[in-house]
């Protein structure tokens, strides 16, 4: 498995071993290259931060004369030393390079230090000496919103009339629910290596998914022209967010470093500084209200979010955009209201994550479904289907847009009889009856997510495609590899394109030079963007080529050819509607060259159709949306709060997959990511501001012990979906949302200790303690209603 769960199974093609991922062979033989992995020259020099051990305090003096005298150190730069702007928030400009008079989280950066290794560089932080006067931080949402500390203005999204609809409603349920954080635990930390160049270039090896921005933020901060900075990203161990504005952060700190020395430099955050220092998936506290009738179906919905943003916005307001996009998941609710609130912390700048503010939204639903069906006391699962989103009707979401393709109601028939949910729920329900201290609970939940950029002008790509004398074609786009088969996809559509095998086809690094002004790679329209813009470069070059060969059918036999009638298939050039002459590739490409045609183009893409008014809560703000659906069974041992998931169904809709084994491991990937989040990562902070597990042996990602016993995987068959490439769907993020099946069914079981008359207290993760602290306020319910 590769950093994003992906499967590197090798497989056998035309007698050769070929990879079904791109960069397979090379992860197996330790041949893939990463960051740290090159050593330019021996001149190269490595960096290091020194940060703030204090989540708020102000910065009285500092003192870096001995430092300044350690054998080995060639630079320590503060604010100072920035030759262009002491800025590198993303989109609003409230995010420092270096502190300048006080600091705002424990990790932010206040000197940097180039040395000739990083003991050396170690060894100079250690006895730089900083006087701080520390202050009182602000480091719960509940202490931001008491003291009122906005990050940006309100969102709302709203329709119909929520207060006239749940004066009709028969039942109203309100309460509060809290959804956590997560760390991104990608293999490979933040790192970039900066090369200065001839007068002011400088090219930067970057992990990060957005080189564009990278790029831009160099130039700001150098003081330079962007056409000076030049980014490359080969590959990265995995991202899953958290370097599509963070990676910037390493790459701008390097960069400063190799200005100021003229020499290469390294900078690589140490796990544990990496935790400390990033910020993580945005906790969240709702409180919500819901109303519905005696049949469960849910009349009018209001919900304020409340984000925790940490010091600075980052991509908070677009995360929190996003979460409001999602709050009704699969639900048409014909009355709502949905406010958005982000808030200012003393905790690292939080950002994305997989989902990007989708799966807090949808966690507040799900549990008012669950909540639902307790009080009416039957099975959520029929809740939930009878609220699902129409095919004809009941189809429009809060903001405006259509629901088209509905495969909600297709996923729930096939996978409600292939999970075998109505006898499974039947012997869960006799298992209960006889074992008191064992509970097993089910829950089959959807996913409805939409794929788009939700701001409209990022909903572009480019390409540039080259073919080579040999019939060899290389392969340049926008978008970033970081373990899920990016550009395994991109070779794979490039083939198809020409009809030509894989083997003659490679993709090429991600590099601004060679593809400016992407689009950073996330929202999950990687491939969909991406894949667009290499076709459109396909296209082009195809067209090109078939001019010159129609003309040499001409010759040939002296009948007319149309260039239009030129097809591109198993490595020949041929007219599809004559017995005529077939010409190799390769002979049709030389033949183009010595016409003098030329065999390179760009490709470019833009997703038609997507807008959305903010002032208004309107638009259509997503291309498609991407259907998924799980099942799941979990068995809960009432004494310690420990749980295991005896089995997982999905069946997930990727459209016309591209390719299977990628798309299978990205549903795995995304959904064990997700069952993570949703029952063992709890982050934790002290109230001072301290990441108190920031390691690997506090902080709990899935092991192979939180994988289903049995896990059953499948992609819906036969759903082509029209005007993508290739009919195919995005999957990168839809199924990390597919793990509430696993959270809600450990809400079940504890809910059977009780006999489902009663709701017990929950909240995300459901950790053990979670689990027990849930367990234990079942318990005094139950002792208040003997009373």
């Amino acid at each position: 498995m590769d950093g994003n769960g992906n499967s590197l199974v090798l497989k056998k093609s035309n007698n050769m071993i070929k990879p079904s991922h791109e960069s397979a062979a090379y992860h197996v033989t330790g041949e893939a290259v990463y960051i740290d992995d090159m050593n330019i020259n021996e001149q190269m020099l490595f960096g290091k931060v020194l940060y703030s051990p204090f989540a708020k305090a102000g910065v009285k003096s500092v003192n870096i004369n001995k430092a300044q005298q350690l054998n080995g150190v060639h630079a320590i730069l503060s604010y100072k030393d920035i030759p262009g702007k002491n800025q590198m928030g993303p989109i609003i400009h409230d995010e420092v390079v270096l502190a300048e008079n006080e600091v705002q989280f424990i990790g932010q950066a206040i000197l940097l230090i180039a040395a000739e290794s990083e003991e050396i560089a170690e060894k100079a932080i250690s006895i730089i000496e900083i006087e701080y006067e520390e202050k009182n931080p602000v480091i719960t949402l509940e202490d931001a919103i008491t003291k009122g500390k906005l990050l940006q203005p309100p969102r709302k999204i709203e329709c119909g009339d929520v207060n006239k609809a749940f004066k009709e409603c028969d039942y109203i349920i309100e309460g509060m629910l809290k959804t956590g954080a997560q760390e991104h635990w990608y293999l490979e930390t933040q790192v970039c290596l900066s090369v200065p160049g001839e007068g002011d270039t400088l090219t930067a090896f970057s992990s990060t998914q957005n080189p564009t921005e990278t790029q831009l933020l160099l130039a700001e901060v150098l003081n330079t022209r962007i056409n000076d900075v030049e980014v490359q990203v080969r590959r990265m161990g995995g991202a899953f967010g958290g370097k599509e504005t963070q990676g910037n952060h390493v790459a701008i700190w390097s960069a400063l470093l190799a200005k100021h020395t003229g020499r290469p430099v390294k900078m690589r955050l140490f796990r544990d500084d990496d935790q400390k220092m990033t910020g993580k998936r945005h906790p969240y506290l709702f409180n919500y209200k819901a109303g519905f009738n005696k049949d469960g179906i849910i009349k009018a919905y209001e919900v304020e979010m409340n984000a925790n943003g940490g010091s600075s916005t980052d991509l908070s307001m677009a995360i929190l955009e996003r979460a409001l996009f999602h709050a009704e998941n699969s639900y048409f609710i014909p009355n709502v209201k949905i406010t958005g609130k982000a808030w200012k912390t003393n905790l690292p700048s939080n950002t994305a994550f997989r989902g990007f503010g989708g799966p807090q939204g949808m966690a507040c639903i799900e549990n008012i479904i669950d909540q639902i069906a307790r009080k009416l006391q039957t099975d959520a699962a029929e809740i939930r289907f009878s609220n699902f989103y129409g095919i004809d009707n009941n189809n429009i979401t809060p903001y405006g847009q259509t629901i088209e393709n509905n495969r909600l109601f297709l996923l729930w028939e096939k996978l409600y009889k292939s999970s075998g949910y109505k006898t499974q729920r039947k012997e869960i329900e006799e298992f209960n009856k006889k074992n008191e201290f064992i509970k097993r609970g089910m829950a089959i939940t959807p996913v409805k997510f939409g794929i788009s950029f939700t701001t409209s002008f990022l909903n572009q790509a480019g390409a540039l495609v080259n073919i080579y004398k040999d019939g060899t074609v290389l392969v340049n786009h926008g978008g970033t590899e970081m373990g899920q088969g990016l550009h395994t996809k991109m070779q794979q559509i490039a083939a198809l394109g020409f009809g030509i095998g894989l083997e003659k086809v490679s993709v090429n690094a991600t590099n601004t030079s060679k593809v400016p002004n992407t689009s950073p790679t996330a929202a999950s329209s990687g491939t969909d963007m991406n894949g667009m813009a290499v076709n459109n470069a396909i296209d082009k070059l195809k067209k090109r080529i078939a001019e010159v060969i129609a003309k040499e059918l001409d010759k040939t036999d002296n009948k007319k050819h149309l260039p239009e009638n030129i097809a591109f298939e198993n490595n020949m050039v041929f007219d599809k509607t004559h017995d005529a002459k077939k010409f190799s590739f390769v002979e049709a490409i030389n033949m183009a060259y010595l016409n003098r045609v030329s065999l390179s183009a760009t490709g470019f893409y833009k997703t038609p159709g997507v807008h959305f008014n903010r002032e208004e809560g309107k638009g259509h703000p997503f291309y498609y949306y991407a259907f998924g659906m799980s099942v799941s069974v979990v068995e809960l041992d009432i004494l310690t709060g420990h749980h295991k998931i005896l089995r997982t169904n999905i069946l997930h809709d990727a459209g016309k997959s591209i390719n299977e084994r990628i798309d299978r491991g990205q549903i795995e990937g995304g959904f064990i990511q997700g069952v993570g989040w949703c029952t063992t990562e709890d982050i934790k902070w002290d109230n001072k501001g301290n990441l108190l597990n920031h390691s690997p042996d506090t902080y709990k990602i899935p092991g192979i012990g939180d994988i289903p016993d049995d896990f059953r995987v499948e992609l819906l068959k036969d759903a082509p979906h029209p005007n993508t490439i290739r009919q195919s769907k995005a999957v990168g993020e839809p199924p990390f949302m597919l793990a509430f099946s696993v959270w809600m069914a450990i809400k079940d079981a504890i809910s059977a200790f009780g006999n489902h008359k009663f709701e017990p207290k929950f909240s995300l993760p459901a950790t053990n303690e979670t689990i027990l602290l849930s367990l234990e306020d079942l318990k005094n319910k139950m002792k208040n209603n003997e009373k």
